[in-house]
Protein backbone atom coordinates (compact mmCIF):
# COMPACT_ATOMS: atom_id res chain seq x y z
CA UNK A 1 0.00 0.00 0.00
CA UNK A 2 1.39 3.41 -0.95
CA UNK A 3 0.32 7.03 -1.42
CA UNK A 4 -0.28 7.56 -5.13
CA UNK A 5 -0.34 11.37 -4.87
CA UNK A 6 3.03 11.57 -3.10
CA UNK A 7 4.64 9.24 -5.62
CA UNK A 8 3.23 11.41 -8.40
CA UNK A 9 5.21 14.40 -7.09
CA UNK A 10 8.55 13.00 -5.79
CA UNK A 11 10.24 16.43 -5.79
CA UNK A 12 7.81 17.53 -3.04
CA UNK A 13 7.02 14.29 -1.20
CA UNK A 14 8.77 12.99 1.89
CA UNK A 15 10.83 10.01 0.64
CA UNK A 16 11.23 8.74 4.21
CA UNK A 17 7.48 8.36 4.69
CA UNK A 18 6.32 4.76 5.07
CA UNK A 19 3.48 5.34 2.62
CA UNK A 20 5.87 6.77 0.04
CA UNK A 21 8.11 3.69 0.22
CA UNK A 22 5.12 1.34 0.46
CA UNK A 23 3.71 -0.65 3.38
CA UNK A 24 3.35 -4.45 3.31
CA UNK A 25 1.80 -6.80 5.80
CA UNK A 26 -0.50 -5.39 8.50
CA UNK A 27 -1.58 -1.74 8.18
CA UNK A 28 -2.28 0.56 11.10
CA UNK A 29 -4.90 3.32 10.92
CA UNK A 30 -2.51 5.62 12.80
CA UNK A 31 -0.04 5.41 9.91
CA UNK A 32 -2.70 6.57 7.46
CA UNK A 33 -3.89 9.38 9.72
CA UNK A 34 -0.35 10.61 10.35
CA UNK A 35 0.48 10.62 6.65
CA UNK A 36 -2.79 12.31 5.70
CA UNK A 37 -2.03 15.30 7.93
CA UNK A 38 1.70 15.50 7.17
CA UNK A 39 3.17 18.68 5.67
CA UNK A 40 4.58 17.16 2.50
CA UNK A 41 1.48 15.09 1.75
CA UNK A 42 -0.68 18.22 1.96
CA UNK A 43 1.72 20.01 -0.39
CA UNK A 44 1.37 17.14 -2.87
CA UNK A 45 -2.42 17.32 -2.58
CA UNK A 46 -2.33 21.09 -3.26
CA UNK A 47 0.00 20.54 -6.23
CA UNK A 48 -2.34 17.92 -7.70
CA UNK A 49 -5.46 20.03 -7.22
CA UNK A 50 -3.91 23.14 -8.75
CA UNK A 51 -2.33 21.19 -11.61
CA UNK A 52 -5.68 19.66 -12.53
CA UNK A 53 -7.34 23.08 -12.51
CA UNK A 54 -4.35 24.71 -14.21
CA UNK A 55 -5.38 28.37 -13.81
CA UNK A 56 -5.47 31.17 -11.25
CA UNK A 57 -2.86 32.80 -9.01
CA UNK A 58 -2.62 29.73 -6.74
CA UNK A 59 -1.53 27.61 -9.71
CA UNK A 60 1.17 30.11 -10.63
CA UNK A 61 2.40 30.34 -7.02
CA UNK A 62 2.60 26.58 -6.51
CA UNK A 63 4.25 26.08 -9.88
CA UNK A 64 6.89 28.62 -8.89
CA UNK A 65 7.33 26.88 -5.53
CA UNK A 66 7.77 23.49 -7.23
CA UNK A 67 10.35 24.93 -9.64
CA UNK A 68 12.30 26.42 -6.73
CA UNK A 69 12.19 23.06 -4.92
CA UNK A 70 13.44 21.27 -8.05
CA UNK A 71 16.34 23.74 -8.35
CA UNK A 72 17.29 23.15 -4.70
CA UNK A 73 17.08 19.36 -5.03
CA UNK A 74 19.39 19.19 -8.06
CA UNK A 75 22.60 19.78 -6.06
CA UNK A 76 21.40 17.24 -3.48
CA UNK A 77 20.89 14.64 -6.20
CA UNK A 78 24.34 15.43 -7.59
CA UNK A 79 25.88 15.13 -4.13
CA UNK A 80 24.19 11.78 -3.50
CA UNK A 81 25.46 10.55 -6.86
CA UNK A 82 28.98 11.65 -5.92
CA UNK A 83 28.73 9.77 -2.61
CA UNK A 84 27.68 6.58 -4.40
CA UNK A 85 30.21 6.98 -7.22
CA UNK A 86 33.11 7.48 -4.82
CA UNK A 87 31.91 4.60 -2.57
CA UNK A 88 31.60 6.94 0.42
CA UNK A 89 29.38 6.08 3.40
CA UNK A 90 25.93 7.66 3.30
CA UNK A 91 26.79 9.37 6.60
CA UNK A 92 29.17 11.69 4.71
CA UNK A 93 26.20 13.19 2.81
CA UNK A 94 25.22 15.61 5.59
CA UNK A 95 28.73 17.03 5.87
CA UNK A 96 28.97 17.55 2.10
CA UNK A 97 25.64 19.41 2.13
CA UNK A 98 26.87 21.71 4.92
CA UNK A 99 30.08 22.36 2.98
CA UNK A 100 28.12 23.43 -0.08
CA UNK A 101 25.97 25.74 2.02
CA UNK A 102 29.14 27.42 3.25
CA UNK A 103 30.06 27.91 -0.40
CA UNK A 104 26.80 29.78 -0.96
CA UNK A 105 24.61 27.06 -2.46
CA UNK A 106 21.05 27.11 -1.12
CA UNK A 107 19.90 23.70 0.12
CA UNK A 108 16.51 22.44 1.40
CA UNK A 109 16.16 21.77 5.10
CA UNK A 110 14.96 18.16 4.61
CA UNK A 111 16.78 15.05 3.29
CA UNK A 112 20.08 16.04 4.95
CA UNK A 113 20.85 12.71 6.63
CA UNK A 114 21.97 9.27 5.50
CA UNK A 115 18.36 8.20 4.91
CA UNK A 116 17.89 11.13 2.54
CA UNK A 117 21.06 10.17 0.68
CA UNK A 118 19.80 6.60 0.38
CA UNK A 119 16.49 7.87 -1.04
CA UNK A 120 18.29 9.98 -3.65
CA UNK A 121 20.57 7.11 -4.69
CA UNK A 122 17.62 4.74 -4.98
CA UNK A 123 15.75 7.31 -7.11
CA UNK A 124 18.76 7.71 -9.40
CA UNK A 125 19.07 3.92 -9.70
CA UNK A 126 15.39 3.59 -10.61
CA UNK A 127 15.69 6.24 -13.33
CA UNK A 128 18.80 4.55 -14.75
CA UNK A 129 17.11 1.16 -14.65
CA UNK A 130 14.07 2.53 -16.50
CA UNK A 131 16.34 4.13 -19.12
CA UNK A 132 18.19 0.85 -19.77
CA UNK A 133 14.88 -1.04 -19.83
CA UNK A 134 13.46 1.31 -22.48
CA UNK A 135 16.65 1.07 -24.56
CA UNK A 136 16.62 -2.74 -24.46
CA UNK A 137 12.95 -2.92 -25.39
CA UNK A 138 13.58 -0.54 -28.31
CA UNK A 139 16.63 -2.46 -29.57
CA UNK A 140 16.26 -5.39 -31.94
CA UNK A 141 19.03 -7.52 -30.41
CA UNK A 142 21.55 -7.48 -27.59
CA UNK A 143 24.55 -9.41 -26.30
CA UNK A 144 24.51 -10.84 -22.76
CA UNK A 145 27.75 -10.66 -20.76
CA UNK A 146 28.54 -12.13 -17.35
CA UNK A 147 31.58 -12.01 -15.11
CA UNK A 148 31.90 -14.01 -11.90
CA UNK A 149 33.38 -12.59 -8.71
CA UNK A 150 33.41 -13.14 -4.96
CA UNK A 151 32.42 -10.44 -2.45
CA UNK A 152 33.93 -9.76 0.98
CA UNK A 153 31.66 -12.38 2.58
CA UNK A 154 33.01 -15.00 0.11
CA UNK A 155 29.63 -15.15 -1.64
CA UNK A 156 29.63 -15.99 -5.34
CA UNK A 157 28.40 -13.05 -7.42
CA UNK A 158 27.64 -12.61 -11.10
CA UNK A 159 28.12 -9.17 -12.67
CA UNK A 160 25.66 -8.87 -15.56
CA UNK A 161 26.05 -6.52 -18.55
CA UNK A 162 24.36 -6.07 -21.91
CA UNK A 163 25.69 -4.66 -25.17
CA UNK A 164 23.37 -3.34 -27.87
CA UNK A 165 23.12 -0.72 -30.60
CA UNK A 166 21.64 2.68 -29.76
CA UNK A 167 21.33 5.45 -32.36
CA UNK A 168 23.71 3.55 -34.62
CA UNK A 169 26.46 3.20 -32.00
CA UNK A 170 27.35 0.30 -29.66
CA UNK A 171 26.38 0.81 -26.01
CA UNK A 172 27.36 -1.31 -22.99
CA UNK A 173 25.30 -1.09 -19.81
CA UNK A 174 25.64 -2.62 -16.36
CA UNK A 175 22.47 -4.43 -15.30
CA UNK A 176 22.97 -5.85 -11.81
CA UNK A 177 25.16 -7.80 -9.39
CA UNK A 178 23.41 -11.06 -8.58
CA UNK A 179 24.17 -13.47 -5.75
CA UNK A 180 24.63 -16.95 -7.21
CA UNK A 181 22.93 -19.66 -5.18
CA UNK A 182 25.28 -22.25 -6.66
CA UNK A 183 28.38 -21.74 -8.80
CA UNK A 184 27.32 -24.38 -11.35
CA UNK A 185 25.66 -23.74 -14.71
CA UNK A 186 22.12 -23.77 -13.31
CA UNK A 187 22.96 -21.21 -10.62
CA UNK A 188 24.77 -18.88 -13.06
CA UNK A 189 21.98 -19.07 -15.63
CA UNK A 190 19.31 -18.37 -13.01
CA UNK A 191 21.25 -15.30 -11.85
CA UNK A 192 21.59 -14.00 -15.43
CA UNK A 193 17.88 -14.39 -16.16
CA UNK A 194 16.87 -12.81 -12.86
CA UNK A 195 19.04 -9.77 -13.64
CA UNK A 196 17.31 -9.35 -17.01
CA UNK A 197 13.92 -9.56 -15.30
CA UNK A 198 15.04 -6.64 -13.08
CA UNK A 199 15.05 -4.40 -16.17
CA UNK A 200 11.53 -5.57 -17.04
CA UNK A 201 12.47 -7.96 -19.83
CA UNK A 202 9.99 -10.78 -20.23
CA UNK A 203 10.88 -14.35 -21.18
CA UNK A 204 9.61 -13.52 -24.67
CA UNK A 205 11.96 -10.52 -24.92
CA UNK A 206 14.90 -12.62 -23.74
CA UNK A 207 14.23 -15.44 -26.21
CA UNK A 208 13.75 -13.04 -29.09
CA UNK A 209 16.60 -10.57 -28.55
CA UNK A 210 19.67 -12.40 -27.21
CA UNK A 211 21.89 -13.23 -30.20
CA UNK A 212 25.31 -13.63 -28.54
CA UNK A 213 26.91 -14.02 -25.13
CA UNK A 214 30.27 -13.99 -23.42
CA UNK A 215 31.16 -15.26 -19.95
CA UNK A 216 34.16 -16.34 -17.92
CA UNK A 217 34.75 -19.51 -15.93
CA UNK A 218 34.84 -23.23 -16.64
CA UNK A 219 31.12 -23.70 -15.96
CA UNK A 220 30.28 -21.84 -19.19
CA UNK A 221 32.44 -24.08 -21.38
CA UNK A 222 30.71 -24.43 -24.74
CA UNK A 223 31.53 -28.08 -24.95
CA UNK A 224 30.45 -28.87 -21.41
CA UNK A 225 27.46 -31.16 -21.32
CA UNK A 226 25.66 -28.99 -18.78
CA UNK A 227 27.39 -25.66 -19.38
CA UNK A 228 25.64 -22.29 -19.29
CA UNK A 229 25.98 -21.90 -23.06
CA UNK A 230 24.26 -25.22 -23.73
CA UNK A 231 21.43 -24.47 -21.29
CA UNK A 232 20.98 -20.94 -22.66
CA UNK A 233 20.76 -22.26 -26.22
CA UNK A 234 18.13 -24.78 -25.11
CA UNK A 235 16.12 -21.97 -23.50
CA UNK A 236 16.35 -19.62 -26.48
CA UNK A 237 15.70 -22.25 -29.14
CA UNK A 238 17.80 -20.53 -31.80
CA UNK A 239 21.41 -19.99 -32.85
CA UNK A 240 23.47 -18.32 -30.12
CA UNK A 241 26.92 -16.90 -30.90
CA UNK A 242 29.54 -17.53 -28.22
CA UNK A 243 32.20 -14.82 -27.90
CA UNK A 244 35.15 -16.08 -25.89
CA UNK A 245 36.37 -13.76 -23.15
CA UNK A 246 39.80 -12.86 -24.61
CA UNK A 247 41.59 -12.13 -21.29
CA UNK A 248 40.27 -15.36 -19.75
CA UNK A 249 41.28 -17.39 -22.80
CA UNK A 250 44.76 -15.84 -22.67
CA UNK A 251 45.01 -16.61 -18.96
CA UNK A 252 44.16 -20.27 -19.54
CA UNK A 253 46.76 -20.47 -22.32
CA UNK A 254 49.46 -18.99 -20.08
CA UNK A 255 48.62 -21.34 -17.22
CA UNK A 256 48.78 -24.35 -19.57
CA UNK A 257 52.17 -23.15 -20.83
CA UNK A 258 53.63 -22.82 -17.32
CA UNK A 259 52.62 -26.38 -16.43
CA UNK A 260 55.02 -27.67 -19.08
CA UNK A 261 57.96 -25.56 -17.82
CA UNK A 262 59.91 -27.28 -15.04
CA UNK A 263 62.13 -24.24 -14.44
CA UNK A 264 59.19 -22.12 -13.24
CA UNK A 265 58.26 -24.79 -10.71
CA UNK A 266 61.86 -24.89 -9.43
CA UNK A 267 61.96 -21.09 -9.04
CA UNK A 268 58.62 -21.02 -7.23
CA UNK A 269 59.66 -23.74 -4.75
CA UNK A 270 62.91 -21.92 -4.05
CA UNK A 271 61.63 -18.37 -3.76
CA UNK A 272 58.27 -18.95 -2.05
CA UNK A 273 59.69 -20.16 1.32
CA UNK A 274 62.06 -17.17 1.42
CA UNK A 275 59.19 -14.80 0.74
CA UNK A 276 57.00 -16.33 3.46
CA UNK A 277 59.90 -16.26 5.95
CA UNK A 278 60.28 -12.50 5.61
CA UNK A 279 56.68 -11.50 4.91
CA UNK A 280 55.31 -13.29 7.96
CA UNK A 281 57.32 -11.08 10.33
CA UNK A 282 57.18 -7.29 10.56
CA UNK A 283 60.64 -7.23 12.14
CA UNK A 284 62.18 -9.18 9.27
CA UNK A 285 60.46 -6.99 6.69
CA UNK A 286 61.90 -3.88 8.33
CA UNK A 287 65.38 -5.38 8.00
CA UNK A 288 64.77 -6.03 4.30
CA UNK A 289 63.62 -2.44 3.86
CA UNK A 290 66.70 -1.17 5.73
CA UNK A 291 69.05 -3.17 3.49
CA UNK A 292 67.18 -1.93 0.41
CA UNK A 293 67.69 1.66 1.53
CA UNK A 294 71.44 1.08 2.01
CA UNK A 295 71.93 -0.29 -1.51
CA UNK A 296 69.44 2.25 -2.95
CA UNK A 297 67.05 -0.36 -4.32
CA UNK A 298 63.26 -0.64 -3.92
CA UNK A 299 62.15 -3.91 -2.27
CA UNK A 300 60.11 -6.16 -4.56
CA UNK A 301 57.85 -8.69 -2.90
CA UNK A 302 57.20 -12.12 -4.37
CA UNK A 303 53.76 -13.19 -5.52
CA UNK A 304 53.92 -16.06 -7.98
CA UNK A 305 56.14 -16.56 -11.02
CA UNK A 306 53.24 -18.11 -12.95
CA UNK A 307 50.64 -15.58 -11.77
CA UNK A 308 48.47 -14.22 -14.60
CA UNK A 309 46.45 -11.51 -12.85
CA UNK A 310 47.66 -8.17 -11.58
CA UNK A 311 46.54 -7.76 -7.96
CA UNK A 312 45.67 -4.46 -6.36
CA UNK A 313 47.44 -5.45 -3.13
CA UNK A 314 50.92 -3.88 -3.03
CA UNK A 315 52.11 -6.83 -0.96
CA UNK A 316 52.04 -8.99 -4.09
CA UNK A 317 54.23 -7.02 -6.46
CA UNK A 318 55.44 -9.01 -9.46
CA UNK A 319 59.03 -10.19 -9.65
Amino acid sequence: MFCEVCREYPSIADHNSKLYEGVTGSKRIETLQSHESSKYHLLCIQRKEVTEKGTGPMFVALKKQAENMDDQLKPMFNTAFYVAKQKLPFRSFEGLIELQEKNGIKMPTQYRNDKGCKAFVQAIAEVEKDRVSEDLKASRFFVLMGDGSTDISVTEQENVYVRYVKDGLPATEFIDIMAVKSADANGVLAALLEALHHVDLTVGDIKKKIIACTFDGASVNEGAKGGVIVKLRELLGHVLILIWCAPHKLELSLLDATKATDFIDIVEKGVDPIYRFYYGSGKRRRKVNAISAIIDEDPVYFSAPCGTRRRQDSRHTRL
